[in-house]
């Protein structure tokens, strides 16, 4: 993709228009326009998690209560029952968060 990214620069160097030089490299016109800001694709994450009764707590408490959860004896929780338990305890919460703030505090194999 990048060889013809610059074939197309090279048309476009020596003035010839856009679509002509994306048509002669068989490349998209958008994609000679399209420059990577070189970060991951999509929205950050969030740092607060939603309760029930409408607070917002940061994830740190989320995760110090998903160690309460998992901390007794012998006590093998994934992250999707761990999820059931945090609903069960008034959060509204997605289980690929819940694997987030699991893998973040170390508590994944």
């Amino acid at each position: 993709m990048e060889e013809r990214k610059e074939v197309v620069n090279r048309y476009i160097q020596k003035r010839m228009k856009a679509t002509k030089a994306a048509q002669i490299a068989d490349f998209s016109r958008s994609g000679h326009y399209c420059k990577p800001n070189g970060g991951k694709p999509g929205k950050k994450p969030t740092g607060t998690t939603l309760r029930n009764n409408g607070t917002t707590v940061k994830n740190t408490t989320v995760i110090r209560d998903t160690k309460t959860i998992i901390s007794p004896d012998f006590i093998d929780y994934g992250y999707e029952k761990v999820t059931a338990v945090l609903h069960k305890k008034g959060y509204t919460i997605n289980r690929k968060k819940v694997y987030r703030c699991y893998c973040s505090a170390g508590l994944s194999s």
